[in-house]
Order: structure tokens, then C-alpha cells, then sequence
């Protein structure tokens, strides 16, 4: 049974699976009714044609009804799955476990689990990315018009009067006129620039503390669905290493890895690797003690959850503030270096 399970699990890192259709998301759900059909012991190949009826998205209708098609021709599930490239490696990987071990409704309800907490991070992320980003682009966008379409009209305005502008106004009112003269290339150049600062900020995030609470809630989600799946710890590990993008969990994995080989104990050995913060480590080694490794596992995952959807709440919540309060200034300079030789001008006549 082992071999079978190893040479399954191999047949997953073909190319068919470069393309992801499915989001994590529907894959929480998909898995949760699968794990409730499991329970109620209806045939698999019934189910997931029920569950082809019930989806009103044409494209994912016709993904399950060819599942349930293999499934009633006899394919084991992993089989059926892996002929399409909607499901995601790791979850055929645990299928192939599942199947193996005997404990396919387990690793359904496990997967389930997984698949939320992934998709619950990914909300708290983009949620506090988007708004700033939108204010940040709504404000510039004010700046660029007040620049580019009202400074000229003031320009010229105090040309009639036959006032010349201070050196500030001057100069932002000359930097709008090229900017509009030249915004066919400018407009590429800034688009291009605020990518690179988006993914430098990014690459920032993920270097810091947001980025390692986002790796260890992965690593332990990972860790804990193959130990409820029945999986050895050297292949949890190696899974959990294919799911993790970020360069110093992987590290860590590699230095768990390490650690087991030379013959320390499996807590001692992720304590070592730097992936948990002390209070994870200790609880994981609790976990352990009682037998209750991958109950331990799910709870540190959902509190690395939770501490990296707070941390991305404070960053934005800083960086709210800090931009409302430097697109002010921006505005009030570009109006005030206007404004001001008018006001004389009035207060003169």
C-alpha cells in the first residue's frame, strides 16, 4: 500500500496541473460537501453528480460531471481528479493519502479546513491592500489634475492681471504643462513605477513579520492536514515545503528536515528551524506529549491566521493616515503657491 501511494503521489508533478481553476474558496466548500456525502455513505460517483447538478457555473458543472463519469467507471478518486487540471497538487496529493490510508472522508473534512483558512488570509490581505491602494490612486489622480488642468488657468489668470507667479507656482505649473505634453509616455512610465514599488512593497511585507505569521500558518495548516491523513512526518514535511513560497520557511524545512535525520524529536526539531515563535513551539511540544499532534497543528495554524490578518490591519491602518495626511500637505502646497499672490493681488485693489 505504501508503494502505491508513493507512485500516485509522483504522478501529480506532470504539467497537466500548471493550470489552477478552481480558488480556495470552492475548494473549501467542494471538499465539505464531499466529506458530508462520505458520512452519509452515498456512493462517491452519486454524489459528485449531485453535486454537478446543484453547481450553476457551467464550467465547474461540467469539471464534476467528468469526475463522476471516471468515478463510475471505476477510477479510484485520485484517478479521477488528476485527469483535470482544476484541483491543485496538494490536494491530490492528500488523496492519494486518503485512499491509501483508508481515510478519504477525513481527508476531505481536513482539506476543507485547510482551504478556508487559506482563503480567510488571502481576504484579509487584499482587503487591506486595496483600500489604501484606491486612496493612493484616487489622490494622485487629484494631484495630476489639479497640476496638469487648473495651475494653467491660474497661470493664466495672473498673466491678465498681469502678476507673475512665485518660484514654486512657476515651476509646478511648468512641470504640468509637460506633463500633459507628454503624457502619452509618462503615463506608461508611472504605471511601471508603481508596479515595481507594489511588488518591492510586497517583497518587503513578506521579508517581515506579516510574511513569516503567513508561513507558519501555512507550514502548520499543511502539517497538520497530512498527520490527520495518516502521512509520515518526512513526506508532511516535503508536502509542506511545496506549499510554502516563502525562501526562509523553506529553509526551515530543510533544517527540520535536518534535525530529524541526526535523530532529534519532531517539536525539538521545529523549534529549532525558527519556523514557530516560542508559545507555537511549546504548544506544539504539549501536542506531542498528548498525542494530539495535529490538533495542536490546527490551532497554531489558526492563530498564525490570525496574527498575520492583524498585523496586515495595522499596516494599513498606519499607512492610511500617512498617506491622507502627505496628499494633503501635496494639495495644499499646489493650491497655497497659487492662491496666495492672488489674495495679495485682491487685498491691493
Amino acid at each position: 500500500m505504501r508503494q502505491n501511494m508513493s507512485i500516485n503521489i509522483k504522478k501529480t508533478t506532470s504539467g497537466v496541473f500548471k493550470q489552477r481553476v478552481f480558488d480556495d474558496a470552492y475548494l473549501s466548500s467542494l471538499t465539505y460537501e464531499l466529506a458530508l456525502l462520505f458520512r452519509a455513505g452515498i456512493p462517491a460517483a452519486d454524489g459528485m453528480a449531485m453535486l454537478a447538478a446543484d453547481e450553476p457555473d457551467r464550467r465547474h458543472s461540467k469539471t464534476l460531471n467528468d469526475v463522476a463519469a471516471r468515478l463510475e467507471s471505476g477510477m479510484p478518486f485520485y484517478d479521477a481528479m488528476s485527469q483535470t487540471p482544476a484541483f491543485p497538487k496538494y490536494m491530490l496529493d492528500m488523496l492519494a493519502v486518503g485512499e491509501a490510508s483508508g481515510r478519504l472522508e477525513e481527508v476531505f473534512a481536513s482539506l476543507s479546513e485547510y482551504y478556508d483558512g487559506r482563503g480567510r488570509l488571502k481576504r484579509a490581505v487584499r482587503s487591506a491592500v486595496v483600500y489604501p491602494g484606491a486612496l493612493a490612486a484616487l489622490m494622485l489622480a487629484v494631484a495630476f489634475i489639479l497640476v496638469t488642468r487648473v495651475l494653467p488657468v491660474f497661470d493664466d489668470i495672473s498673466r491678465q492681471l498681469g502678476l507673475s507667479q512665485s518660484g514654486a507656482a512657476r515651476a509646478l505649473t511648468d512641470a504640468g504643462r509637460f506633463i500633459g505634453a507628454n503624457i502619452a509616455w509618462l503615463l506608461p512610465a508611472a504605471a511601471a513605477a508603481a508596479v515595481i514599488a507594489v511588488i518591492l512593497g510586497v517583497a518587503l511585507v513578506r521579508r517581515g513579520s506579516v510574511g513569516k505569521s503567513v508561513a507558519a500558518a501555512r507550514f502548520a495548516g499543511a502539517m497538520a492536514m497530512s498527520m490527520t491523513s495518516g502521512l509520515d512526518t518526512d513526506r508532511s514535511l516535503e508536502l509542506a515545503g511545496e506549499l510554502c513560497s516563502d525562501t526562509a520557511a523553506r529553509r526551515g524545512i530543510e533544517l527540520c528536515k535536518s534535525s530529524l535525520h541526526n535523530g532529534e524529536p519532531f517539536p525539538a526539531a521545529v523549534a529549532a528551524s525558527g519556523i514557530f515563535d516560542e508559545f507555537s513551539a511549546r504548544m506544539l511540544a504539549v501536542g506531542f506529549r498528548t498525542g494530539s499532534a495535529d490538533a495542536a497543528m490546527r490551532e497554531i495554524a489558526r492563530r498564525c491566521e490570525e496574527s498575520a490578518a492583524e498585523r496586515v490591519e495595522r499596516i494599513a491602518g498606519r499607512l492610511e493616515p500617512a498617506l491622507v495626511i502627505v496628499m494633503t500637505l501635496i494639495t495644499g502646497f499646489i493650491l497655497l503657491s497659487v492662491m496666495l499672490p492672488l489674495m495679495n493681488v485682491m487685498q491691493a485693489l
